[in-house]
């Protein structure tokens, strides 16, 4: 989301693995001659509504792989999937070897995690944070551009400040049975 990130708005690399399209920063400097304001949005289509004999939970992701002032992983469900009102939230460390999401072994990954699970209600708008200035107005346009009456849903929030990295913040929810 350009319109919101830093000015000149940061360079980055755009690549496709998985069947899905992914956005990274470009290598660049370190430290506060590297500072920069990077805003990324996702929307996420057909994704499971109904529990599999291969998939029991929905999961939402933030990878933190550099190192930052804050993650704010602010994730809109429409009202058909009230059964995701409150996922439970979670922290891995991404250090080392891969870690499938989801798959075995990631328990042993597991961070401990004390920020709370902030809800931002049915028609989350207005929505705002002081650490991020027109936060509103771009949540707005995202709802604008799709199409999509913000009354429809109900948000949620995680908000890390000065999260450990690399790791991951997965917000996970049992799916319903089909």
């Amino acid at each position: 989301m350009l319109d919101y990130c830093s000015n000149p708005p940061p360079p980055m690399r755009r690549y496709i693995e998985g069947g899905s399209t992914h956005f990274e920063l470009v290598e660049g400097p370190v430290g506060n001659t590297g500072a920069l304001t990077c805003v990324i949005g996702a929307i996420q289509r057909r994704i499971p509504y109904f529990r599999s004999a291969t998939n029991e939970f929905g999961e939402h992701t933030a990878i933190c792989d550099l190192p930052a002032e804050l993650l704010l992983m602010d994730v809109y469900f429409h009202q058909r999937f009230e059964f995701a009102r409150h996922p439970e939230r979670c922290l891995y460390s991404e250090m080392g070897a891969y870690i499938p999401y989801p798959g075995r072994g990631r328990h042993r990954h597991k961070l401990p995690l004390h920020e709370p699970l902030l809800e931002l209600g049915n028609d989350p708008l207005p929505v705002v944070t002081p650490e991020v200035p027109r936060y509103n107005q771009m949540v707005r346009t995202v709802f604008e551009r799709l199409g999509w009456n913000p009354s429809e849903f109900f948000g949620v929030r995680m908000k890390i400040a000065y999260p450990a990295c690399p790791t991951a913040v997965v917000l996970r929810y049992k799916l319903p049975e089909g």
